[in-house]
């Protein structure tokens, strides 16, 4: 190797543990027999799992928006072969359930719920965010594009229409209902960011969120695919943090972006097939190199990430960066902790940080 440098985040902030990652929001839906408009809040799952988890739900319907289509899936009919086989966060559902009785859903929400795709024409979604949100809020920012929104009462069997106001009618609602699902006829193409998102990610610090946030609104499709890669999941590591950052300049408008540089990243498959925590101590590499050298590594990368056990830190983060294979007569993990044991011992204080990153730079270039 040419040249080792370490790169360290920040300290992490005072009193942020992952214990925050326990906090856990929930949506509970009332199904009714009969047809029921339920949205999938949690991770993404084969369809299996909404059958076991709703023992007398008999029949799931979906609608795919760029298609402009039903898909569907059934609990036990023989010679009837649905098409839908992925339940995806945000997706709204119709389903059908047998039996006399009203069955209680408690489910999970996950951030990537709240932040959906609206495509020009009809599309059935889930609502995410904030329960009971009035609809004026949470289509403000949509009142050019969202024509039409409708709900569905089970217990009437009927659709309800949701409008800013509501006005007199007993079957129009002002609210919007976390965990159920609705109908949205929309003019354009769009990205639905829908409140309380934030509180969805409670392990994710506050100015991480920001970034997030600015991403939002700066590039919605680029943030859509961030609230379903799994470097989102706690643990929220600094390099996470850093990764918000990079991209939140990289997709700002005007000369302060780098649309190349964005272009070039979202090419890459191990960006677009969902960035991981290897990914991300790839792309905290790539943020600082320079740009021949950047170049190389976009084509030619090698990461390896472990969790490893300090003396007085505990528990930290490492990965190891390069752009050519790691050397296989030795560990070069067992070389860094060891210098990670030996710094504490050193300043006879834990290591100042959560999250190690080394980068191992091949001898092509010398003089980096």
């Amino acid at each position: 190797m040419a040249g080792i440098f370490a790169l360290t985040s920040t300290p992490p902030a005072v009193g942020a543990t992952d214990t925050e990652a326990a906090t856990t929001v929930e949506a509970t839906t009332v199904l009714q027999p009969g047809w029921n408009l339920a949205g999938w809040t949690q991770k993404e799952s084969g369809v299996g799992a909404i059958f076991e988890a709703i023992p007398s739900l008999e029949l799931v319907y979906a609608w795919e928006s760029e298609r402009q289509r039903f898909s569907w899936a059934v609990r036990d009919a023989p010679g009837a072969v649905g098409d839908l086989e992925v339940l995806r966060p945000g997706m709204g559902l119709w389903l059908y359930l047998g039996g006399g009785e009203a069955v209680s859903w408690t489910r999970p929400v996950v951030a990537a719920s709240a932040l959906v795709e609206v495509r020009e024409g009809w599309n059935l979604v889930a609502w995410g965010g904030s329960d009971r949100y009035w609809t004026s809020n949470a289509i403000n920012d949509h009142s050019d594009s969202f024509a039409e929104v409708w709900g569905w009462d089970a217990t009437r069997q009927t659709f309800v229409p949701h409008r800013p106001d509501p006005g007199g009618s007993p079957l129009a609602s002002g609210a919007l209902s976390r965990g159920s699902g609705y109908w949205i006829r929309s003019a354009a193409h769009t990205y639905w960011a829908q409140s309380g998102w934030k509180w969805l990610l409670p392990w994710v610090k506050q100015d991480a969120l920001s970034s997030l946030n600015s991403i939002i609104r700066n590039n919605p499709p680029l943030a859509w695919q961030m609230f379903r890669a799994p470097f989102l999941d706690p643990p929220f590591l600094q390099r996470d943090a850093h990764v918000l950052d990079t991209l939140d300049f990289w997709s700002s408008p005007g000369d302060s972006g780098e649309p190349a540089l964005l272009a070039q990243l979202e090419a890459t498959p191990w960006f677009s097939d969902g960035l991981d925590d290897n990914g991300a101590a790839l792309l905290f590499a790539l943020s600082y190199s320079p740009a021949d050298y950047r170049a190389v590594l976009f084509e030619s990368n090698y990461v390896e990430s472990r969790r490893v056990a300090l003396s007085l830190a505990g528990e930290v983060s490492m990965a190891i960066v390069s752009d050519v294979p790691f050397p296989t007569d030795r560990d070069v993990f067992e070389i860094l902790e060891s210098g990670a044991q030996a710094l504490e011992a050193y300043l006879g204080a834990p290591l100042p940080s959560d999250d190690i990153i080394l980068h191992l730079v091949g001898t092509s270039f010398p003089g980096y």
